[in-house]
């Protein structure tokens, strides 16, 4: 499935959804998205917060890799927040809704209620963080990641029979 948003769709949506938590492994801040950064721990994200977790790279060691680590951070913090809130009348509907609203995809709204309600039984302890390594390269002028297509290959194959990579 795939799922397109902006940063203010994705912003949107943690409105909506409510706070979440992340276990953040260390501090950080970036001048222009958070000065103040966030701290190490446990730390509750809604809205704005959310997305600046989720984008800044800069200022972290590993810069692209820990910025796809906090993403994994966020998304393992939504799927925790549905699974706490999933037997709730409405809950789960409103949050399709927020998706439809904020996000494009070309599944209609009986596809993301039943995958919302396969979330909310994934048990969050069972979900294993995976960054995929490579090195960082350019193309023309930009940037860009240039992952290990090999471990790649390797993580599909591992997963490929029970949605499980045994290891990182």
């Amino acid at each position: 499935y795939v799922f397109v948003g902006s940063f203010w769709g994705v912003e949107q949506v943690a409105k909506d959804v409510g706070p979440i938590t992340v276990d953040n492994p260390v501090s950080f801040s970036d001048p222009y998205l958070k000065p103040k950064g966030f701290k190490a721990g446990k730390v509750v994200l809604s809205g704005y917060n959310v997305v600046s977790f989720a984008r800044i790279r800069k200022n972290l060691a590993g810069g692209d890799f820990d910025r796809s680590a906090n993403q994994q951070r966020v998304l393992k913090g939504f799927q925790a927040k549905v699974a706490a809130n999933a037997d709730k009348p409405g809950w789960i509907e409103n949050g399709v809704l927020s998706v439809i609203d904020n996000l494009h995809t070309d599944l209609g709204p009986a596809e993301l209620f039943t995958i919302a309600q396969a979330v909310a039984h994934v048990d969050p302890r069972k979900i294993t963080n995976c960054v995929l390594p490579g090195s960082i390269g350019t193309v023309g002028a930009a940037s860009v990641v240039l992952p290990s297509t090999s471990t790649a290959r390797r993580y599909g194959d591992d997963a490929r029979e029970d949605a499980t990579i045994r290891s990182c």
